[in-house]
């Protein structure tokens, strides 16, 4: 007994120890997480070229080699589309993996819920991941886990909490003394105040931002922060100065800051009655894709053109704000109920832990009192366990006496048995074989009475298909026939000839006609459109058989743009890239 004690002992240590010895991989994984913070674009390059050798490798490599997968891919902007992987890498690593990884795991995890817009989930993994550090480790991980955290609570508009979560990142950074991640804190944090429309404090955390850039000499980011502060003065009614801290970001404008700043600049100079200059930006402004830049210009220069008393001008202005303002209503009515359900789960999910909470407290002593109810009936098994090997033993002698008499008289049955079952297979067989010969002549008949009957209904089947594509084939033929005959086609090339664009008239024009002669593509091309949308419109268009050239002129829009627009849809609709002869099939297909 002591013995065997012993052994179960020893085995137990050596368990705890290979659970504790961390794995050592290839050198390339370890290259590849370096590159991830730096490069996650040639860490995703060097990652699927050995995805070969990840199939022979052992499970804590292959593991490893997923989590610095969907490292890569968080780093490169990436958004998760499931969690099912998250989910196997957690649970590898919560039960016997590297638990060195387990923080990153919970972490990615945290980061697919939130780009699956579940911040309750996400909060809840993004806080394992914070418990599962020890405090002086993994600390630049747990600073982004805080910083991830605190955008949460943002999107939520639970400011409160997110400044709470931005100042425990700052804290972090401060201790490691890493200047990107400090600048970018404070400017969370004074984004956070202005959410709660503490613009005093919001000022003072983007002034701190800017002097750190300045001391850095990080100019970009800099000029990011001073338009910041200047976007804010505005609203603090300093426009002169705000017209001053923007200048400097005018002079560097890219492509990622210019919507800003020129919506500052235009602002700037409105609110000083510098209509010239405001009108200059504004109509920079609206050269842009963007719907809020479109929604903003068009509202300011539709104002000046009325001060300046432009009124066709203004009208015209006015008229696209609207739409824009309509097409900005729409999204901002699903982004604010996406929201709402977020904030609705999350506050939902607090009220279920603190009831879980409630329940784990009033159920510890009937937790305790199970327990030694436990115990003492392993206890009394113990004893009667005892007590029935005893008995066993004792009817053990008792029971082998009995089984050999029945050994012999077992012996004697079988050979009897034998002998009569030796004379019934020999005529089982004999049967077997008379009725098997008569079996294979039915069969054989029966079979191709069914073969005949099977290539009759297959014969009338696809006659009766092809009748039918032919009967669509020449309905679709015949109807876009009269399409491209028809007047508003007629009407569309005479604008083209003229180089003018469509109005909403000849839009409507064009859906009354397709109504009419092609009923059903109407319906299925507003199934993945937005009716008026450009998508819709180049859908029509090439419908009706015009090249990128001429559908440029008729919606008053670059050829580049739309092609990118047709690329986009025909990506959207089949997760694939396609070219313009596969988008241009699909539409003359509906």
């Amino acid at each position: 007994m002591k013995k065997g004690l012993f052994h179960i002992l020893l085995l137990s240590m050596l368990c705890v120890v290979s659970c504790h010895r961390r794995p050592v991989y290839s050198s390339i994984l370890y290259v590849a997480d370096s590159l991830t913070n730096v490069a996650p674009q040639r860490a995703l390059q060097m990652l699927d070229s050995i995805v070969g050798e990840m199939a022979e490798a052992n499970k804590p490599t292959r593991m490893y080699y997923q989590l610095l997968t969907v490292k890569a891919k968080d780093k490169a902007y990436i958004p998760h589309t499931s969690d099912s992987l998250m989910l196997t890498l957690v649970d590898y690593y919560e039960h016997g993996g590297d638990k060195s990884l387990l923080p990153e795991a919970y972490y990615y995890l945290g980061s697919a819920y939130r780009d699956l817009n579940d911040a309750p989930r996400a909060l809840d993994y993004y806080q394992k991941a914070i418990d599962a550090m020890p405090d002086e480790e993994h600390l630049a991980v747990k600073s982004k886990v805080y910083a991830q955290m605190g955008d949460l609570f943002t999107y939520q508009d639970l400011y409160s909490e997110a400044l709470t979560k931005y100042k425990a990142s700052y804290q972090i950074d401060l201790l490691q003394n890493d200047t990107i991640g400090l600048l970018y804190d404070l400017r969370d944090i004074a984004t956070a105040h202005w959410g709660a429309e503490s613009l005093d404090s919001a000022l003072y955390f983007f002034e701190e931002a800017r002097q750190l850039a300045d001391k850095y000499e990080n100019n970009e980011f800099s000029n990011l922060i001073t338009s910041q502060i200047a976007r804010l003065q505005t609203e603090l009614g300093n426009s002169l100065l705000a017209k001053e801290l923007i200048q400097p970001s005018l002079d560097h404008i890219n492509l990622s800051n210019a919507v800003s700043v020129y919506s500052i600049a235009a602002k700037a100079y409105y609110d000083l009655a510098m209509y010239d200059s405001a009108s200059y930006y504004y109509k920079k402004l609206i050269e842009y894709n963007n719907v809020y830049a479109q929604r903003t210009g068009n509202q300011y220069l539709g104002k000046i053109a009325n001060i300046q008393n432009r009124p066709k001008e203004a009208i015209d202005y006015i008229d696209k704000y609207h739409y824009w303002n309509d097409s900005i209503r729409k999204i901002s009515s699903t982004e604010s109920l996406a929201r709402m359900q977020s904030l609705y789960n999350y506050q939902k999910a607090e009220q279920e832990i603190a009831t879980l909470r409630e329940i784990h407290s009033n159920n510890i002593i009937a937790i305790i009192v199970l327990i030694f109810v436990l115990l003492l009936i392993i206890a009394l098994g113990a004893i009667l366990y005892l007590i029935s090997m005893r008995r066993h033993d004792k009817f053990q002698t008792e029971i082998y006496h009995h089984e050999l008499e029945e050994e012999r008289l077992r012996n004697l049955i079988r050979k009897s048995i034998s002998y009569k079952n030796a004379k019934i297979i020999d005529l089982s067989e004999n049967l077997q074989k008379v009725s098997l010969q008569k079996n294979q002549l039915s069969r054989s008949e029966y079979s191709n009475k069914i073969r005949i009957n099977q290539n009759i209904v297959l014969i009338n089947n696809l006659l009766q298909e092809k009748e039918a594509y032919e009967q669509e084939r020449k309905e679709k033929e015949n109807s876009t026939v009269a399409l491209r005959e028809s007047l508003i086609k007629q009407r569309l090339d005479k604008m083209i000839e003229a180089k003018k664009h469509m109005r909403i008239e000849e839009w409507d024009l064009v859906g009354k006609s397709l109504s009419e002669i092609q009923p059903n593509f109407t319906t299925q091309l507003l199934t993945f459109t937005e009716y008026g949308g450009t998508e819709y419109k180049i859908s029509v268009l090439t419908k009706f058989g015009y090249n990128t050239s001429e559908m440029a002129t008729l919606i008053s829009l670059s050829i580049s743009g739309v092609s990118m627009s047709r690329s986009r849809l025909y990506e959207k609709l089949f997760s694939r890239k396609g070219t313009t002869e596969d988008f241009n099939r699909f539409i003359l297909s509906l």
